[in-house]
């Protein structure tokens, strides 16, 4: 377990943070306009547990070489984690839809919030600013009403993203052992 715990951490951490050591400065892969951009995004602020939580995105890539999509989840008590959403070729230039995140079902995460950090990278390995989605969870939730900027893309899944949420439940468990 500890050493799952490590590589998550270490792969979390040379995701985020190698690609800014190799481009430090301006170079040629990072000049102007040559780096992904999301240029519009939405999710709603909280979400019933046991459900999956959308998060809406609008990005393009001048050199067309977008190939993921990285999201980071931040919350109390746990380290973050980090999941990569692999875009299809399609996508490569331009990409509107939504991911989603699958939330369990413990109850003991009404007391929470967590934050979803979210960037898209190319093949140089160039990274868009980062969006953030902070987000609670709450019984009272039902499925919101897209707004209507976002009706377009309402059925285009991008991906899922490969985070689990732990809770309250998972970390009495674990301690157990």
């Amino acid at each position: 377990m500890k050493q799952a715990l490590l590589a998550t951490l270490v792969c979390s951490f040379l995701i985020i943070v190698s690609p800014n050591l190799r481009q430090s400065g301006a170079s040629e892969g990072q000049q102007a306009g040559q780096g992904p951009v999301i240029f519009d995004s939405y999710a709603n602020a909280s979400v019933r547990p046991g459900t999956s939580w959308r998060v809406y995105l609008r990005a393009r890539d001048e050199g067309g070489d977008m190939k993921s999509i990285v999201a980071v989840l931040s919350g109390p008590g746990s380290s973050p984690q980090t999941g990569i959403t692999w875009l299809k070729k399609k996508h490569s230039q331009e990409v509107a839809g939504y991911l989603y995140l699958r939330t369990p079902t413990d109850m003991n995460l009404l007391s929470r919030t967590y934050t979803l950090q979210v960037f898209v990278r190319d093949s140089k390995e160039n990274k868009s600013e980062a969006v953030e989605f902070p987000f609670s969870f709450d019984l009272k939730k039902r499925a919101a009403e897209l707004p209507v900027e976002w009706q377009d893309v309402a059925d285009k899944r991008i991906g899922a993203i490969m985070i689990e949420i732990k809770g309250e439940r998972h970390r009495m468990e674990q301690e157990h052992f």
